[in-house]
């Protein structure tokens, strides 16, 4: 019976063990929690010469079930990291920040522009936090202030725009009367022509200005974010924007003869764990191109999304300014801003083929959303089975219970039975004597009536027998005077 009752505990105790496990192993897996995925990233500047590509200013920022928090800012990426914060928070409660921090770029830029390109200052910094509850924060930015093209450290203005612009402008030539339209005056040019630079140099000092750079631009931060609001993550990549000045000096009022101006443009891709579904938006900075010649009126057109507008063709200064569409694909959880395209001088043979190109704010932006993975349920290992032990050797004969031993089974109460019944009947022996014998006294009282023939035919007497435990036989009489069968006995003898 106790077997049984333990067996049955053990089986109880497993059940619920078994039952347990499945359901702490559904709890854990978040089976009514979507997976989510988000990340952002967005440069404020990427220089192309001659086949090279040089970004400054980049930003990034992810997070994701199962990920860390991640985010990164660089100053400049290439040739080399100059200033660079990343920071990482891997598990609920842990965070990190990296400060601001900036260097002065130093790698020159290949030919053949080499020195006469500079950046400003750039900087980066990142920090990252993953709270308690597992919801992401995380901010990144970089920054590269400045790029200059103009003349090397310690050189001249004009030796700068001789190598840089050193097309030959010949009197009454093509080039000569497109110039004259785009500036509204040319200075006095002789047989042989002037390089093109010192003729826009010229041009500068007749207006009392000169010439400090052939491009500058003023370029604002990349920003990239991740924050978490109720049950929707987002990420975001924002650039605020960057100004690209042509030939400062030599426009109206000693500005720059074009300007094109970026407004802010951005990218966003959220993750929706209630509804399960992903979202996503991208802006397009506005562009506006102003055109301010040294005499004459000031032009200023806005290039729409997706469109491609050149200015000052038919010059070795031709500026092409192509606006990148944004696109997003809202089921899909995908964002970009292309940014802005500005390809700068394209026809000067000292710059290169293709110019200058510049891309203004662009960034990207994705989100996604699973289904958790099917929940494994965690079970109770099956019970482990133990050998019985071999059974005991037996005694020849004996009757085992239970335990095997001789002593054990119904042999001891069949023993203890005769025993009870033997002493019973020793106790009882003395009591029959006394009946028989008060039978043996009516016997004898009857006996005179039968005569003393009958007496002796009868064979032995109940007395007789009594006197012996073994049966009839001969014994000596016991005499009972006051007895009347002893009376008789006597008279006949």
């Amino acid at each position: 019976m106790r077997m049984n009752w333990m067996a049955g505990a053990a089986a109880v105790v497993l059940g619920a063990a078994a039952a347990s496990g499945t359901l702490v192993g559904a709890g854990a897996a978040g089976a009514t929690t979507p997976h989510y995925r988000v990340a952002a990233a967005g440069t404020g500047i990427e220089l192309r010469l001659g086949g090279t590509t040089f970004v400054g200013g980049a930003s990034s920022a992810s997070a994701g079930t199962g990920a860390p928090v991640t985010a990164k800012g660089q100053g400049e990426v290439s040739p080399q990291a100059v200033a660079t914060a990343q920071a990482t928070a891997a598990s609920p409660g842990a965070t990190q920040a990296q400060p601001r921090a900036c260097a002065q770029p130093t790698s020159p830029f290949p030919a053949p522009l080499g020195t006469s390109v500079s950046l400003g200052l750039a900087c980066g910094a990142a920090s990252a936090t993953m709270r308690p509850t597992g919801t992401p924060a995380a901010t990144a930015s970089g920054s590269v202030g400045s790029l200059t093209v103009g003349p090397p450290p310690g050189g001249t203005v004009t030796s700068a725009l001789k190598s840089l612009l050193p097309t030959s402008v010949l009197p009454s030539s093509g080039l000569a009367q497109k110039l004259q339209t785009v500036l509204g005056t040319l200075p006095t040019l002789p047989t042989g022509g002037l390089p093109l630079g010192t003729v826009l140099q010229q041009v500068a000092s007749a207006s009392s200005s000169s010439v400090t750079s052939l491009v500058s631009a003023s370029i604002g931060p990349s920003t990239t974010t991740v924050t978490s609001t109720g049950s929707t993550v987002t990420a975001t990549s924002t650039n605020t924007g960057a100004t690209l000045h042509l030939l400062n000096g030599v426009g109206a009022g000693g500005g720059a003869l074009l300007t094109v101006t970026v407004g802010r443009a951005g990218t966003t891709a959220s993750a929706d764990l209630a509804s399960g579904k992903p979202g996503a938006t991208a802006t397009a900075g506005a562009v506006t191109v102003t055109l301010a010649p040294p005499t004459g009126a000031s032009k200023t057109v806005s290039v729409t999304p997706g469109a491609s507008q050149s200015f000052l063709t038919g010059t070795p200064l031709q500026t092409t300014v192509s606006v990148g569409a944004p696109s997003s694909t809202a089921a899909h959880g995908t964002a970009s801003a292309a940014g802005v395209d500005i390809a700068v001088a394209q026809g000067a043979p000292g710059i290169g083929s293709g110019g200058i190109v510049l891309v203004l704010g662009a960034a990207t932006a994705t989100a996604a959303v699973t289904a958790p993975p099917p929940a494994t349920p965690v079970t109770a290992p099956p019970p482990t089975t133990v050998a019985p032990a071999p059974a005991p050797a037996t005694l020849t004969g004996a009757t085992t219970v239970h335990t095997g031993e001789p002593w054990s089974g119904p042999l001891p109460f069949a023993l203890l039975g005769l025993s009870l019944l033997a002493g019973i009947g020793l106790l009882a022996r003395r009591h029959l004597g006394a009946v028989a014998h008060l039978a043996g006294r009516w016997a004898g009282r009857g006996a005179p009536a039968a005569g003393p023939a009958g007496h002796h035919a009868a064979g032995p007497g109940l007395r007789d027998l009594l006197r012996s435990p073994s049966g009839s036989g001969s014994g000596p009489a016991v005499h009972r005077p006051d007895s009347a069968g002893g009376r008789a006995a006597g008279e006949e003898a």
